[in-house]
């Protein structure tokens, strides 16, 4: 039985790999679109390569070498997905040079407030309306710092993240600053803007929020598959109301969860959170994932049982999963562990 001809015998007939159809080669191309380097030395082998690789939208980690921009800049190469975590005033200007135009996610998260003010910075400011002007109907991932300053209608920030027409997965992050300055005037500004962004963005699927300023927090969306609330210190869930959700994330961990409960009620009252889990029971009927917990398949949807046990069950689950994550983290590791990990 004959087998695939090999790479000697294609050369033999004449067949070489820039006879292969242009929607080969930048499948092959996507594959490597993470190493611009590689990606620059492909598109100078030949015109035919530089066709399709110019074409191939690309991974993109601020900060570019020159020689990287410059290709990017001169090519017009498109980006696919966008990285920065670098202050915004040094490479705004790079940002500003790619072709984001096809941009599906972008991950802009600094640490970018004025240090008086609890607004970012105007250069950070530029950069995201620089990704929504030309990535508004592309983008599907974005995560990003936002503030709670005023725009021509509401929150600048909202009337910008409500333009992304084809958003599924946004998480946002406040500042520990702007957390503090809204609980000591106890402000509803925070919970208003989540508002916002939920009511506006008919596509999401995924929301995160970091840093949530709220000591009382209540979530509603239709069409949220997943939520998580992380960094977020003294804060209580008081409604849920998410039909379509089936991953819920409060805190870090299981684990984290409950050192922040136990830490809130020493200070706060026993009272605090205790009704957590009746919260998620009535809404949200079709959770199937509670942070590191898989809830057992007769616990869910139309399956489940009355609150009073459901909420039993799933609690012995949680104590059980807290304890032996306490537990792993008690045990000392043996040297060859330590070295494994450092």
């Amino acid at each position: 039985m004959m087998g695939d001809p090999t790479a000697d015998q294609l050369h033999r007939c004449g067949v070489t790999i820039t006879d292969l159809p242009p929607e080969i080669l930048e499948k092959i191309f996507t594959c490597l679109s993470s190493d611009l380097q590689c990606m620059r030395s492909i598109s100078g082998v030949c015109t035919t390569f530089q066709y399709v690789v110019t074409k191939v939208p690309v991974i993109v980690q601020i900060p570019l070498c020159e020689a990287d921009l410059t290709w990017l800049r001169h090519q017009g190469v498109p980006v696919r997905y966008l990285f920065n975590c670098e202050i915004a005033a040094y490479v705004a200007d790079q940002i500003f040079s790619l072709n984001l135009n096809h941009t599906r996610v972008a991950k802009l998260v600094g640490y970018d407030y004025q240090s008086r003010k609890c607004e970012v910075t105007p250069h950070y400011l530029q950069i995201v309306e620089c990704v929504r002007h030309r990535a508004q109907h592309s983008l599907k991932r974005l995560e990003l710092n936002v503030d709670l300053s005023r725009g021509r209608r509401f929150f600048k920030f909202a009337e910008i993240i409500t333009q992304f027409s084809r958003l599924r997965s946004l998480s946002i992050h406040f500042s520990a600053h702007i957390e503090l300055n809204q609980r000591i005037l106890n402000s509803e500004d925070a919970q208003n803007f989540i508002d916002i962004i939920l009511a506006n963005i008919p596509s999401l699927k995924t929301f995160n929020v970091n840093i949530c300023p709220p000591r009382k927090l209540r979530i509603s969306s239709n069409t949220l598959h997943e939520f998580g609330l992380f960094k977020s210190d003294s804060i209580e869930i008081t409604k849920l109301n998410l039909p379509s959700l089936t991953r819920l994330h409060i805190h870090e961990s299981t684990a984290d969860m409950f050192r922040k409960i136990m830490l809130d009620r020493e200070t706060g009252g026993h009272h605090l959170h205790r009704n957590l889990l009746a919260l998620i029971y009535d809404g949200c009927p079709r959770i199937k994932v509670f942070n590191q917990l898989r809830i057992p398949s007769d616990l869910c949807s139309g399956s489940r049982p009355d609150k009073k046990e459901w909420t039993r069950l799933v609690n012995k689950a949680l104590v059980r999963q807290y304890r032996s994550a306490v537990e792993n983290e008690s045990v000392p590791r043996c040297p060859s562990q330590e070295q494994r990990t450092a």
